[in-house]
């Protein structure tokens, strides 16, 4: 423990400090009050303040209150030195703000216990602090979560729509290279939106590592550095990186993994540029069983105080108004819900970042006997709101899928006789019932469970966890990607796109 310990007595003050010494601590002295304010004031304080009453110019109590008068010394545990035994003095002292109190001539033994119950005080402070922080950030995600699942729903089914239309138009002959220049301009600012809502939803959810798709990792810098050029080039920032070195695959949630590299790439981006040296450079590693992907700046590391913070939900280093506090913290959760995890590399000169992933297979089903192309499956799909059939229809119909039933309920798709279904893609939230009434359903009648694909604009505050322990195979939140949602198709039943084969 370091304690300053300020006493204009030499005497006394090398007393205490041998004495503490002896005990492991460590001691810094002042003799004066205003010499102990300046220690007070520097960039490492103590945590424990003895402190004597009786002192010329500037004495024990005006130290106390200044000390008590500011908020960042306002946990320092203070003890008095005084030879004064009058109630009323003490009784002063306690009010003023002092912890406890030893009296002159100090007594080795008791200067001993009065420490070590102050050490004590101070360790159980910090857990309470400690607690009411954790308390505090849990009803700031509590308070997103619920802003967030009360509007997602009401914004990602438009925005399905809208996409749906727009992958149409982009299909059609007679488009003109304008058109489509701005039909995808509209498809990105639907995912602009997307992001927004699911960025803040991801704070607040607890994930599974089920829904994932077998990805190429190159696919994820590459997307980065394209959407980063423009600055990159502006601010005169070099880039290394080898983009072979990521020429391997993942089982990873491409978007989640994609917004992780992206927002670690801006955070160098926006600190670099301040610098005279600016470059960034991206790595790979691998030990067994982990890649571990490292993104290095020509920052000289980030300090000491901050190390414990940066990655905690609403810190951030950036000018009011320049960052919210999100990015590190919401990147931090998708690794983590990957099985990952992401760290600030400490070893390192410079401010490094990295990125650790485990090496896993994908899950898999076998393929039915003699199917060998999407177009052999068999669908149905369950969803209660006529535009977000006539998205699948539109979509099924440009892939070439003709074995595709559509319902609107659990007790329409119980009429239905079908019992040859390779594939069910089922709304969460339904008019009638929900789709884990008709998952339950589903496991009752099948033999073996058909591939079940849950949408849903409402994956939060544990759903997907509660959705994915009974059983359901992959939960897709809102807007629909329906290009996504074939390739889970195609990876889980090894089949191919006829379309595309041809």
């Amino acid at each position: 423990m370091k304690i300053l310990i300020v006493d204009d007595e030499i005497t006394s003050r090398t007393f205490i400090k041998s004495s503490l010494k002896d005990l492991g601590h460590e001691v810094v002295e002042a003799s004066s009050g205003e010499e102990a304010l300046k220690v007070l004031e520097s960039s490492s304080p103590p945590r424990m303040l003895i402190l004597d009453w009786m002192m010329p110019e500037i004495s024990g109590l005006d130290v106390l209150r200044k000390v008590r008068g500011g908020s960042n010394l306002l946990s320092l545990y203070v003890i008095m030195l005084t030879a004064k035994h009058n109630g009323e003095d003490i009784i002063l002292a306690f009010q003023e703000g002092t912890n406890d109190f030893i009296s002159k001539p100090v007594s080795k033994v008791e200067l001993k216990s009065r420490v070590e119950v102050g050490i004590k005080t101070i360790e159980l402070q910090g857990l309470i602090e400690k607690q009411t922080q954790r308390l505090n950030e849990a009803e700031k995600m509590a308070a997103i979560g619920t802003m967030a699942s009360s509007i997602a729903h009401e914004v990602n089914n438009p925005l399905s729509v809208i996409k749906g239309k727009c992958y149409k138009l982009l299909k059609l002959e007679s488009v003109s290279p304008e058109c489509v220049e701005n039909i995808n301009k509209i498809e990105q600012m639907c995912d602009r939106i997307s992001h927004i809502t699911n960025g803040l939803l991801m704070l607040s959810r607890t994930q599974s590592q089920q829904d994932m798709e077998l990805c190429n990792v190159r696919d994820f810098f590459e997307y980065s550095l394209e959407v980063c050029e423009d600055k990159l080039v502006k601010k005169g920032i070099r880039i290394n990186i080898d983009l072979n070195q990521f020429e391997h695959s993942l089982y990873a949630r491409p978007v989640e993994l994609s917004h992780v590299f992206l927002n670690i790439i801006k955070n160098s981006i926006d600190e670099v540029s301040k610098l005279e040296e600016r470059w960034i450079k991206i790595s790979h590693e691998e030990s067994e069983g982990f890649h571990h992907y490292l993104i290095m700046d020509s920052g000289k590391g980030i300090s000491i105080e901050l190390q414990n913070k940066i990655l905690e939900p609403f810190f951030t280093t950036k000018k009011s108004g320049k960052g919210t506090g999100l990015g590190l913290s919401i990147s931090k959760k998708i690794i983590e819900s990957h099985g990952g995890i992401l760290s600030l590399d400490t070893s390192c000169q410079n401010t490094c970042f990295k990125v650790s992933l485990p090496k896993r297979l994908s899950l898999r089903a076998e393929a039915p006997a003699k199917l060998t192309y999407l177009q052999d499956l068999s669908f149905v799909v369950i969803e209660d709101e006529k535009e977000i059939i006539e998205v699948y229809k539109e979509y099924f119909e440009f892939k070439g899928l003709k074995n595709v039933k559509y319902f609107r309920s659990l007790s329409e798709f119980k009429a239905d006789k079908n019992s040859n279904i390779h594939v069910i893609i089922c709304d969460y939230l339904l008019e009638e019932g929900s789709g884990l009434d008709i998952f339950r359903y589903v496991e009752e009648k099948y033999s073996k469970t058909p591939l079940f694909i849950m949408i849903s604009s409402l994956a939060s505050n544990g759903l997907e966890k509660t959705l994915r322990s009974q059983g359901i195979h992959y939960v897709i939140p809102k807007p629909l990607r329906l290009e996504r949602i074939v390739k889970i198709i195609e990876e889980y039943y090894q089949v191919k796109d006829h379309k595309r084969v041809s």
